[in-house]
């Protein structure tokens, strides 16, 4: 799975304060269409989804847009108007942070980024989890209430999360050498750390003010596991305060392309097409043609792997991201000239998809920005559905 990592342009987007109407950080992969095309057609939208919280100062964008998707899965499946969906039956983003992330293996730094990949926690949620904590119990009101309102980020969270991985990282060398079994060492650990606690504790009021507790949550191993510690509560993974997915068992986690260049997916010629196509990738008119495929189906998909670079010609991207695509359209200007323009939910806030066209932006510099790899794309499909395979 492509790893998305945000947190490098975290800190460009989230200076701009949400209540200004200052211009966002221009990405090629968001080009909304220019204003001479204004002939519609073709369209296609899925507007049955929830409202999920932004990813605020955090790179948590894949979270938030498997949130969507899963919970868009309930409300099909009950035949329930998602926008109406209280908390309690909402997916919580911060709960789908932990299983699904991809920690550097080879570096013994914790690491201030939380990037993962939507595929895998739908993956999650499909096939093992089936359920995962609410919004009703992992918010930001419940953990962190003094940023409860501030979902588009901004400076002041944007700050504070630095400052809390700067505490991470400057004590949890110290706290995993100090003796579990020595009460005296875990005391002069929590005594000599008094004002570190003392600024989790105003922003995370829920943390247990003990030397033990203290410790043991400053001996998290990665510092992905550390803030999942702080933003979801040990009650939110008791059945009660979990969302199931209703058609567990009955949907499967279906991805474009698949890895080893199996295009046996929706809307897909089921053989290579497109130019030079390579094993296990895509290409554009495949592209569009699934996601048309599975929003007639009523479903969003996930789109990962979007490379916001600024330059990247023989270099890895290093700032991944995702979104969920929710439309599809065709617009023509006078002389009838055409473009595909897809509507994407931003994990970025209202502000930004209320600046952006209200998401809307052309499907070509958006797809090109993933270079068609494997697992760019992902839904869930009703198993029962012809020409689906089971694409874990």
């Amino acid at each position: 799975m492509k790893r998305v990592n945000t947190l490098a342009i975290l800190a460009f987007i989230l200076l701009i304060p949400p209540e200004a109407s200052a211009q966002y950080p221009s990405f090629a992969a968001f080009t909304p269409p220019s204003k001479e095309y204004v002939v519609q057609s073709d369209l296609i939208e899925v507007t049955n989804l929830p409202k999920v919280p932004a990813q605020g100062g955090r790179g948590i964008c894949y979270a938030a847009s498997a949130a969507v998707v899963l919970t868009a899965e309930n409300c099909l499946k009950l035949h329930e108007d998602c926008t109406r969906y209280t908390p309690d039956k909402i997916f919580s983003p911060y709960g789908l942070v932990k299983p699904f992330g991809e920690e550097d293996s080879r570096s013994h730094e914790p690491l201030a980024d939380e990037g993962g990949s939507a595929i895998n926690a739908l993956n999650y949620a499909a096939y093992d989890a089936f359920g995962n904590p609410s919004l009703e119990c992992s918010s930001k009101d419940k953990t962190m209430p003094d940023f409860a309102t501030s979902d588009d980020g901004g400076v002041r969270e944007y700050t504070m999360w630095n400052q809390v991985y700067n505490i991470y990282k400057n004590l949890t060398n110290t706290a995993q050498k100090t003796d579990f079994n020595c009460q005296t060492c875990i005391e002069d650990f929590f005594n000599t750390h008094q004002t570190e606690f003392s600024t989790l504790k105003k922003i995370f009021p829920n943390i247990k003010e003990q030397s033990v507790s203290f410790l043991r949550l400053m001996r998290e191993p990665t510092y992905r596991d550390f803030v999942v510690k702080l933003t979801v509560p040990i009650k939110c993974h008791r059945v009660a305060n979990k969302v199931w997915l209703e058609n567990a068992g009955k949907v499967d986690v279906a991805v474009y392309p698949p890895a080893g260049g199996d295009t046996t997916t929706p809307g897909s010629s089921g053989k290579e097409t497109g130019q030079n196509k390579k094993p296990g990738h895509g290409n554009y008119k495949e592209a569009i043609a699934v996601i048309k495929t599975v929003l007639n189906s009523g479903r969003p998909l996930v789109l990962e792997g979007i490379c916001l670079d600024k330059n990247t010609k023989g270099k890895k991207c290093l700032v991944l991201h995702t979104v969920v695509i929710s439309g599809s359209k065709t617009l023509c200007d006078k002389k009838n000239q055409c473009l595909d323009v897809l509507k994407v939910i931003n994990s970025w806030g209202d502000s930004w998809q209320k600046e952006v066209n209200d998401g809307w932006v052309q499907a070509k510099p958006l797809l090109d920005s993933t270079h068609y790899a494997e697992y760019m794309m992902g839904w869930l499909s009703d198993k029962a559905q012809a020409g689906q395979e089971d694409s874990r």
